[in-house]
């Protein structure tokens, strides 16, 4: 016996307004379900065989992330869109930076567990962030390798090309990190400072014109941060971190600061996604 098209449409009816319609219909969103995950595991072994990292992920963006970033960076620096693509895409075709990355890996003591290859990702924001903000001086909380340090340094060493000299603080908790390509960087700016990044916020003087928080999801510690950031920062200041903590979101509403908030996507990580991306900065002026 078959069923007429009138009789298939009021089961249909009856199903999706049924209080049990939800269990006839598992079937079909277990499919959208492994369609979604079984796309992700190529991928998925492909970075497993041509990655070495287990932590502080690095990995390339694509165009239209890279794009996203620099309306990112257009939104809070107040330049054009062009103008900020053109900034990432200087980092990005830096041949120099990415042959220095490849040369200190192959002598680096962590080889084992870290990528050759000059990969950015969010840290392409950072670099945006500093040659449109020209900011006297930058705190970068968590140097970890140092790859986040020589990239704000390659953005310092450009605006000081073009009469905007400016500052590289880095602090680093962790004894055990080298921060190697920092040192070894030929056009370092400033200093890495090592101990507790709240505690040596409290012992600087100077104004902090872009902050970038890379310390890691504890909430306590972030909130130490920021409290310490709070009397630094100065009038044209950013915050600028791949966390969302709420923390964040306070100290904006505190200080009366604009919040602004994104997501970064990867092109070769096990995951489509890269990082979350949060930036704190002041109004424009009226």
């Amino acid at each position: 016996m078959k069923y007429s098209k009138n009789a298939e449409s009021k089961i249909r009816r009856y199903l999706l307004a049924s209080r049990f319609g939800w269990f006839f219909f598992l079937p079909l969103r277990l499919v959208f379900l492994l369609r979604y995950h079984a796309a992700q595991i190529k991928p998925g072994l492909l970075w497993l065989w041509r990655s070495r990292e287990f932590t502080n992920f690095t990995y390339s963006s694509p165009p239209h992330a890279q794009w996203g970033l620099a309306g990112h960076a257009s939104a809070v620096a107040g330049i054009s869109l062009a103008q900020a693509w053109a900034y990432g895409q200087e980092l990005l075709n830096d041949v120099k930076l990415a042959n220095y990355v490849a040369a200190q890996h192959a002598g680096s003591e962590r080889r084992g567990i870290t990528n050759a290859a000059f990969k950015p990702g969010p840290r392409l924001l950072n670099y945006m962030l500093v040659r449109a903000l020209k900011p006297r001086l930058v705190v970068e909380a968590g140097v970890e390798n140092g790859l986040g340090a020589i990239i704000l340094c390659a953005a310092l060493a450009r605006n000081a090309q073009e009469g905007f000299p400016g500052r590289f603080i880095g602090i680093e908790g962790n004894p055990g990190q080298s921060c190697q390509l920092f040192y070894q960087y030929p056009e370092r700016q400033g200093e890495i400072l090592r101990g507790d990044a709240a505690e040596i916020l409290a012992g600087l003087s100077d104004k902090i014109d872009l902050y970038c928080h890379e310390t890691g999801p504890d909430r306590a510690d972030t909130e130490r941060q920021l409290a310490a950031l709070a009397p630094l920062l100065s009038e044209r200041g950013v915050v600028q971190t791949i966390s969302r903590q709420m923390a964040f979101v306070h100290f904006a509403q505190k200080h009366g600061l604009r919040l602004l908030m994104g997501q970064d996507f990867a092109l070769d990580l096990f995951r489509p996604h890269g990082s979350h991306i949060t930036t704190l900065f002041p109004a424009p002026p009226p």
